[in-house]
């Protein structure tokens, strides 16, 4: 056994190594542990910005001009279905998305060709199906949905750390269940902390995440988190999972929101 202590002996460090006699490995270990029962739940409505005289609130919910669902589950894929993928409102990443990068594309075009039809991409939930992204205006208020939904291949929705390029947003809160505006209006009534700009926020995913590891049926709601944005800064901007390993098994923009900002 190796540890570090302040009176080592071992060439006058302060935290250098020493080596201890090792001690029989306990033969008793085999036991059941019966853990406490968990009450799954997260205390984000209690937090508040650090400095409340330099808070910014966050637009109104008059202000909200449309919402985005994002509706994240993981999906089985490949011949016989044993593989899976992450993917967002049902759909997942392909390489013919992104052929071109987006501003590249976007200025390849003439400049009476670089609008978009609004009209359109609202009918289709704000969805650009020509860009494969959300077109928002500058100055719109948007409220972006994180849905977590229980995975086809193991019935857990996990926790995924979602983070916003570009724009800051306000983060308003979470709950179980499927997302109404009914409660996140019943959440900051009793919240006792504040909403306050955010760009990275774990998507709430009741009740998978416990380690009871409670499951849903497959594809049931779990758990939602509410994003605010004004949209002030144009650009393409991702907004996606910001866990390593899914960007290197799936690519990011397979569990990606693509905002594309214009003005």
């Amino acid at each position: 056994m190796w540890t570090y202590a302040k009176d080592s002996p071992t060439a006058g460090h302060p935290f250098a190594a020493r080596q201890f006699t090792v001690d029989p490995v306990p033969l008793d270990l085999n036991k059941t542990v019966i853990l406490a029962n968990e009450t799954f739940d997260w205390i984000n409505s209690d937090i508040t910005p650090w400095n409340e005289t330099e808070t910014e609130y966050p637009p109104s919910d008059d202000e909200v001009t449309r919402t985005i669902i994002l509706d994240g589950v993981q999906l089985a894929t490949g011949p016989s279905e044993l593989g899976w993928r992450w993917s967002v409102n049902d759909v997942v990443d392909r390489e013919d998305f992104y052929a071109t990068p987006y501003l590249v594309g976007l200025y390849s075009k003439p400049e009476n060709m670089r609008g978009y039809d609004y009209d359109a991409i609202n009918a289709n939930g704000g969805y650009d199906n020509i860009t494969n992204s959300y077109v928002a205006q500058k100055g719109e208020v948007l409220d972006i949905v994180i849905q977590n939904r229980a995975g086809e291949t193991t019935g857990v929705a996990e926790a995924h750390p979602w983070h916003s390029h570009g724009n800051k947003y306000w983060d308003m809160g979470q709950g179980r269940d499927e997302f109404e505006y009914d409660k996140i209006r019943a959440y900051r009534e009793a919240a006792k902390g504040k909403p306050f700009l955010r760009d990275t926020s774990v998507a709430y995913p009741a009740p998978g995440a416990s380690y009871l590891e409670d499951k849903l049926p497959i594809f049931d709601h779990a758990g939602w988190r509410l994003f605010r944005i004004r949209v002030e800064n144009p650009g393409v901007w991702l907004i996606h999972c910001h866990i390593l390993p899914h960007a290197v098994m799936v690519r990011i923009p397979t569990r990606s929101l693509s905002l594309m900002l214009t003005d």
